[in-house]
């Protein structure tokens, strides 16, 4: 759909002083025209009648499949009306306006349908935030590039910017590909969106001048995202629209609420993959691994931000100061080391603190002693290993992580005194139902590798087959090379591995298993990797190839959680939301161990699904009994939680009368 306004003028004095029944009778007659004349691809209506002014709204439905420009119908209009106006201004505009113009028609009295139109064409929002903004055009490449002076992106994002600028074969409009921003930064990724929107407008990739940014945030209803969602983008054929997910993603968990949401928009996007132009702002990288692998159907370009080194570093931050106007940059440049690189959110922190002491000190130095009045900071004794050994329960996890840690720590020694040590590999293989901390753990080896100095960066590089598996052939291997680069001195950890198997011999998934097996044999002593998944799957994945099989030493089985450790983790989460379940103990237990007989357990996340829905039970009882004021809001009672009996399947049994 594509929405325009119309304003006609006429030097006729007989544009004036229309009365009530002249009025419901142009509304009448341009009904009438509506049915006659357009066919049911075009809706013109009137909006308001002024002095020698009359405004005219018109929706163009199937804009994609006719392209049409309105302008004769609209003339055609006003023969029919006969009315003596020219059309003085076309404006195009947004879903909200058109919405907004519909009303005032109906205020006005040219029809009393016009509230029921919206409906009638699906254009009813119920829920997303959403707002439309007008996308520049004709930028050059030059000027998008001068755009990009205040941006540190990935390779990615300036090359995408070639493709776009690069002359289509065929003027015929398409969509070849979708995109997902992933920074750090939210405002790095605003800008970045935003830039792609002008390249995309400027080479006649989108064709409508609104563009939609919608914001999906963790209060927005799975129901009111696929309606709207789906609204916005069948508005938007031909256009683009920005998606910002502010969602936080949690991994270890198939049925969270989070994972729902991005599978709906991934299902919306992908039905309108050939019409609209999708920009998904994502903030984690799980997020960006689950929705790939949702939107396999689809060519997705993934932009990211990249780490600024030092001397990167340092301009930014005295390019902040010079934005606004500080020529005085004692201890900025101090705020930074040299031997690390900083994300551009990290950059935006110091500069901000910094700034805080700037104004105090030097801009209005009479507040110069208020900054002594400063509260020490508590320091952190624990270390990652003493954190690791305090999670609960994972005994046996446990005592092969101290083996695996203490044989590494042998290693080094040997090797700092000049033995020819034994090496075996140090690659892991983790196996387990979801919520059993899987990706915890790999954290705190990460963690504890670096604190020993048996990692030089320590850091956790979580992939999925999406980050692995190229879509292209030939495209595979330098992928896995490129990742393994990214990986060194980390722990590279590889979630649902046995999906990089696609069971078709000579495939891309063969070409990532054999480019990983070697790779991880070159880079065996600076990098840890992890594959995880559930027992079979992995154990069937295994068995596929021999090569990967011997390079992995540990094989760690995670156990499902008792019922006396989900209590335990029950109570360390109600901390950390700052509830207190203290006589809810007996309960909790009953429900957990109705829990592990459920086919789908799903341990860690199980817990914080029983908290969270006890949360909202507790909601419509503090309400309804009017105890919002009391001492009652952190403090969960027994009735708050729901014991769901958990039903064996019954034996079907089979024989003749």
């Amino acid at each position: 759909m594509i929405f325009y306004k119309y304003v006609c003028e006429t030097e006729d004095e007989q544009g004036e002083g229309l009365d009530y029944k002249q009025i419901k009778k142009l509304g009448f007659k341009c009904n009438e025209f509506n049915k006659e004349k357009l066919n049911d691809e075009m809706l013109l209506f009137l909006i308001e009648k002024e002095y020698r002014v009359l405004e005219i709204g018109v929706i163009v439905k199937e804009f994609l499949k006719n392209q049409i420009e309105p302008d004769n119908q609209v003339n055609e209009l006003l023969l029919y009306l006969n009315l003596n106006y020219l059309i003085k201004s076309k404006t195009e505009v947004s879903l909200e306006s058109i919405s907004t113009y519909l009303d005032e028609g109906c205020t006005n009295g040219f029809s009393r349908a016009y509230r029921e139109i919206r409906e009638r064409l699906g254009i009813y929002i119920q829920s997303l935030e959403c707002r439309e903004m007008s996308c520049v055009e004709n930028l050059t490449k030059k000027q998008v590039l001068k755009k990009c002076e205040n941006l540190v992106m990935n390779k990615v994002f300036y090359e995408e910017i070639e493709r776009i600028y690069a002359p289509s074969k065929e003027k015929t409009f398409g969509v070849p590909v979708q995109y997902i921003v992933n920074c750090g930064d939210h405002e790095t990724a605003k800008t970045a969106s935003e830039i792609l929107t002008f390249c995309l407008k400027a080479n006649k990739r989108i064709l409508r001048n609104k563009v939609s940014y919608i914001e999906i945030s963790p209060f927005s209803s799975n129901n009111g995202i696929r309606n709207d969602l789906s609204v916005f983008l069948m508005v938007n054929e031909g256009g683009c629209v920005i998606i910002d997910c502010q969602i936080d993603f949690i991994d270890d968990d198939k049925f969270s609420y989070e994972r729902g949401v991005l599978t709906t928009i991934a299902q919306v996007v992908q039905s309108y993959s050939q019409k609209v132009t999708c920009i998904l702002m994502l903030h984690s990288k799980n997020m960006v691994k689950f929705i790939k692998s949702k939107l396999y159907e689809n060519i997705v370009i993934e932009i990211a931000d990249e780490n600024l080194n030092f001397e990167q570093s340092k301009n930014m931050l005295l390019k902040l100061a010079q934005e606004n106007k500080i020529t005085q940059t004692d201890g900025l440049i101090e705020q930074i080391k040299e031997s690390e690189n900083y994300s551009m959110s990290e950059i935006r922190n110091i500069y901000k603190k910094w700034k805080e002491l700037y104004v105090r000190t030097v801009q209005f130095p009479q507040y110069k002693d208020f900054i002594a009045q400063t509260v020490e900071e508590e320091k952190i004794t624990t270390t990652a290993y003493q954190d690791f050994q305090n999670l609960i329960g994972l005994q046996t996890v446990k005592a092969v992580v101290n083996n695996y840690i203490n044989y590494a720590k042998l290693q080094d020694a040997c090797i700092k005194q000049g033995h020819k040590p034994y090496s075996i590999s140090r690659h892991l293989c983790f196996v387990g139902n979801p919520g059993t901390a899987k990706t915890t753990v790999a954290r705190y080896i990460a963690k504890i590798m670096k604190e020993n100095n048996l990692l030089s960066k320590g850091d956790l590089i979580e992939v999925g087959r999406a980050d692995v598996v190229s879509k292209y052939l030939g495209g595979t291997a330098p992928k896995v090379q490129e990742l393994f680069k990214k990986a060194r001195g980390s722990v590279l950890f590889i979630d649902e591995a046995y999906s990089l198997y696609d069971g078709k011999e000579g495939m891309y998934g063969d070409e990532a298993i054999n480019t990983i097996v070697q790779e991880m044999e070159n880079a065996r002593d600076d990098i840890v990797v992890i594959f995880a998944g559930y027992k079979n799957e992995m154990q069937r994945f295994l068995d596929k190839n021999s090569g990967l099989k011997s390079r992995i030493a540990y094989h760690i089985e995670f156990p499902d959680y008792n019922t006396d450790e989900l209590l335990d983790i029950a109570k360390l989460q109600a901390d950390k939301m700052d509830i207190s379940i203290s006589c809810c103990e007996d309960k909790l237990k009953q429900i957990f161990q109705q829990g592990v007989l459920e086919q789908n357990f799903g341990n860690g996340r199980f817990v914080r699904n029983v908290l969270e829905k006890a949360r909202v039970k507790q909601a419509s009882r503090l309400v309804n009994n009017n105890l919002l004021n009391s001492e009652e809001l952190n403090v969960l009672k027994p009735e708050d939680f729901e014991l769901e009996i958990v039903k064996k399947p019954t034996k079907i049994q089979m024989g003749f009368c």
